[in-house]
């Protein structure tokens, strides 16, 4: 057989191999439930194996995925967020309004080059949710990593310090970029990792 790359299945697909006198016969069955309706969204759905959820908030829910082929050797993970778009839009003023929200956000994020900010690697924009493609951030985020040591949820003073200065840094960068978050707090800073 000839070498193909490696490439990560979707849940219930099945794929079977049968020898034949000449060669071997594939036959795939591809049965995975795409969520949120991004079997519309081809761009992402073609080069993304969609997971579980990882957190939900009040206008979105966010997924973890992987590349389905890899780079250098490895399967990259990614975030997916889900910006669910208010389904009660009736005017078109409002829904001119909910767009133009959901537009800022991308324009930020795409103007965005610091490593203390998320930056957006992909977007899709349907009529009833926005998907967003950024990087897994494997720590988390913050208010987990204070509540983690319970029954003393707190950082040190030193942790804290680092994690404020990082904090700081990719504000400087915002506001250097013409944008201001409103909304900083421990629930929206995410961790790279989970590491000390």
């Amino acid at each position: 057989l000839a070498f193909c790359e490696p490439r990560i299945l979707r849940n219930g697909d099945i794929v079977s191999v049968s020898a034949l006198k000449d060669g071997f016969l594939f036959r795939f069955r591809y049965t995975h439930a795409i969520p949120y309706g991004l079997d519309q969204c081809p761009s992402i759905e073609s080069k993304y194996f969609i997971g579980s959820r990882l957190g939900r908030g009040g206008s979105a829910d966010v997924l973890i995925m992987w590349q389905i082929t890899m780079t250098n050797g490895i399967f990259g993970q990614r975030a997916l967020k889900v910006v669910h778009k208010n389904p009660r839009l009736t005017s078109e003023a409002m829904t001119a309004l909910e767009n133009d929200r959901v537009m800022r956000e991308i324009t930020a994020m795409q103007n965005f080059d610091n490593f203390h900010v998320l930056r957006l690697l992909d977007y899709q924009n349907t009529k009833t949710n926005l998907f967003m493609v950024v990087p897994y951030m494997a720590g988390g985020n913050l208010i987990n990593r204070i509540t983690k040591y319970y029954p003393h949820p707190y950082l040190t003073e030193d942790m804290a310090r680092f994690f404020f200065r990082q904090l700081l840094i990719g504000m400087k960068h915002m506001h250097e970029k013409g944008w201001v978050h409103r909304d900083i707090k421990p629930d929206n800073l995410l961790l790279s990792d989970l590491g000390p």
